[in-house]
């Protein structure tokens, strides 16, 4: 059994510094096995695209799902050694919510995806509906259990400004979040429209909410690794 100490702030950032590396080296290397299948044995076509989608949400999806799991472990410990405090048990209900949400989340992708796979387009109407729903939930409860972290390191480090910094960084990496959780959605709507300028568009901007989301999530694990030097 772990004790308080044992699970700090630091390995939450540390675990999302990882995690989105992991990320980036998964894309990369599955973009590389894009090109060699192109030049060694073309696929159909939109295979790979789509399979490079999936597997972009999937590890979005893990890494998210892995931190709000440690999140929820630190408001656990921290409320069992702290009992009267408020922010550790808000942190602890709103965690154990986000994790409710972020099953339910992953499981209508998986049958989103098996639907796109072997269905071909678009999702049925229930489960874009459905699965559109708790993308935007997942999004709210994971900035809000981040925001809580964020007092609890506020309170810690005596309002330093180091902690200032990391409230606004988790604000922009809340934004970004929730743009890249909505990309099923996003992806839907634009085969839905016939047209070369509105998929270069999609992909154009895309891209830079893909590039500013794992920008900003090193950053904020930096910020909590190095925003409580020792923790009380």
């Amino acid at each position: 059994m772990f004790e308080h100490k044992s699970l700090r702030i630091k390995w939450i950032g540390l675990t999302l510094i990882i995690g989105t590396i992991v990320s980036i080296l998964t894309k990369r290397i599955h973009y590389v096995l894009r090109l060699r299948a192109d030049i060694l044995n073309p696929p159909y076509p939109n295979t790979y695209n789509r399979q490079i989608v999936t597997v972009r949400s999937t590890m979005f999806l893990l890494v998210n799902l892995i931190v709000t799991c440690l999140i929820f472990a630190f408001f656990y410990y921290k409320w069992r050694k702290e009992s009267t405090d408020k922010y550790s048990k808000i942190g602890l209900i709103s965690s154990i919510v986000a994790l409710i949400i972020q099953v339910v989340n992953i499981i209508l992708f998986i049958v989103a995806e098996l639907q796109i796979y072997y269905h071909k387009f678009p999702i049925r109407e229930g489960i874009f509906i459905a699965l559109s729903v708790f993308t935007i939930l997942f999004t709210l409860s994971y900035i809000f259990i981040l925001l809580c972290l964020w007092k609890v390191i506020h309170i810690m480090t005596e309002e330093s400004n180091l902690s200032k910094i990391l409230g606004v960084v988790l604000l922009l990496f809340g934004l970004t979040t929730f743009l890249y959780a909505m990309e099923v959605i996003y992806l839907q709507l634009v085969i839905s429209m016939i047209g070369n300028p509105i998929i270069f568009s999609y992909l154009f901007f895309w891209g830079l909410f893909v590039d500013f989301y794992e920008i900003l999530a090193v950053i904020t694990g930096t910020l909590m690794i190095f925003s409580l030097k020792k923790e009380r």
